[in-house]
């Protein structure tokens, strides 16, 4: 009897035992969520051989990897000697997550020689990590230079280029010369931010057709070759509404230009300007000083959130018909256009006003068809980076009457 009891006391304190154990863990979990799912690893190595003996670029090899494992969030392990692990993101509602109700956790930036080079040794705001250097630099900015009164006083100097891409395109119009669309585009924003900068439109000789010199080229392509660093990658006639206007379009025409708007809206959701967002230092638990990245490339493309995600289509954006104004910004984070949060883009009016006006004038003005002797538009995406493989090249003709045009 007694090594009955004794053996029935053993069984119970070992169920009592378990029992706790299993409630332990189970507090454990509700506690620290599981991480997000990860590819599989090597030991201590981590994911770092796949990532390197990939032939794709990482971004490329990334999004592959998450479409394999059915994910919109992933844990890409790097070895201890690494930075820090990567968590891409694909999905609004957890993007929602990171830079709305977790804004603050997320709000760092991680320390690296691309964007300690990009911020100028972290004195600028973008890419400086998350303390009162990043807050003087900040205020100044929202103060001084995007302010609502800072913008209205710069409109002169943004009409202005807007009158010279016209006059640009006309003069290669009237030449019978294609236009590298990838240069009159870059080339507009660079020409806006000189003439903001420096009141000047070159930094050497002017151009007899308003295009970028040497010195112009170079700088724009810097800009652009320092944003791989920053955010992290180690048209058809849709404007019939402008035909026979007396005028061009300005910026007081803007917030009635909802299909203009709803084209560019589509283009940032297809074709962000870089693979991820700038990482954030920060459902899942996230390791310490892991670098958060919210894919630009995934969330406009994601298949659970838009319907035919591959699809150019801008009437998606128009709220089925209603005369609601159009914005660039995504609240709503299914695409990322100037981010938001407390490191949101401080000039998003401005961006707004660019980007509309570029598209807007290139469209009023000049009717686009290939290059003679092209059967077909490669529009092929690099492999290395968004942009297009080959710039695009279209021939223009012009589409209102001649004295509308600057210069004429």
């Amino acid at each position: 009897m007694a090594a009955a009891a004794l053996t029935l006391l053993v069984i119970l304190v070992s169920i009592i035992i378990t029992t706790l154990i299993k409630k332990k863990r189970a507090a454990a979990v509700a506690k620290h969520p599981p991480p997000p799912p990860s590819p599989p690893l090597r030991s201590v190595i981590a994911n770092l051989p796949k990532i390197i003996i990939h032939s794709k670029p990482m971004f490329r090899w990334v999004h592959d990897v998450m479409k394999e494992m059915n994910t919109d969030i992933c844990l890409i392990r790097l070895p201890a000697g690494g930075a820090a692990n990567i968590i891409p993101v694909l999905d609004p509602a957890i993007a929602r997550e990171m830079l709305r109700k977790q804004d603050a956790v997320f709000a760092d930036r991680p320390i690296s020689f691309g964007s300690h080079a990009v911020s100028g040794g972290y004195v600028t705001t973008a890419a400086v990590p998350y303390n009162d250097q990043w807050r003087k630099m900040r205020k100044v900015l929202s103060s001084e230079i995007v302010s609502p009164a800072r913008h209205v006083w710069l409109h002169d100097k943004r009409a202005e280029e807007a009158d010279n891409l016209v006059f640009y395109v006309n003069s290669r119009c009237m030449a019978g010369k294609c236009v590298n669309l990838r240069i009159a585009t870059r080339h507009y924003c660079g020409n806006v931010m000189r003439k903001i900068m420096f009141g000047r439109r070159f930094f050497g000789d002017a151009t007899a057709d308003g295009g970028p010199g040497p010195m112009e080229v170079l700088h724009v392509d810097a800009v652009f070759a320092a944003l791989d660093y920053l955010h992290w990658s180690c048209l058809s006639d849709y404007f019939p509404c402008l035909r026979g206007w007396d005028r061009l379009v300005q910026e007081s025409d803007i917030e009635r230009l909802n299909y203009v708007k709803a084209c560019a809206r589509e283009a940032f959701r297809l074709h962000p300007l870089a693979p991820f967002n700038a990482p954030r230092v920060g459902g899942y638990f996230i390791p310490k000083c892991s670098h958060a990245l919210l894919s630009r490339y995934g969330l406009g493309r994601n298949p659970k959130v838009w319907v035919d995600p591959l699809k150019f289509d801008p009437e998606r954006h128009l709220r089925d018909g209603s005369d609601v104004e159009v914005a660039l910004t995504e609240h709503d984070l299914r695409f990322i256009s100037f981010s938001t949060g407390r490191r949101g883009c401080l000039a998003t009016v401005l961006g707004t006003c660019m980007t509309t006006i570029l598209l807007a004038r290139l469209l009023q003005c000049f009717a686009w068809t290939p290059p003679e002797n092209a059967k077909t538009v490669d529009l092929a995406e690099a492999e290395d980076h968004l942009s297009l493989a080959t710039p695009l090249m279209a021939l223009p003709r012009m589409r209102l009457a001649p004295h509308l045009y600057p210069g004429n």
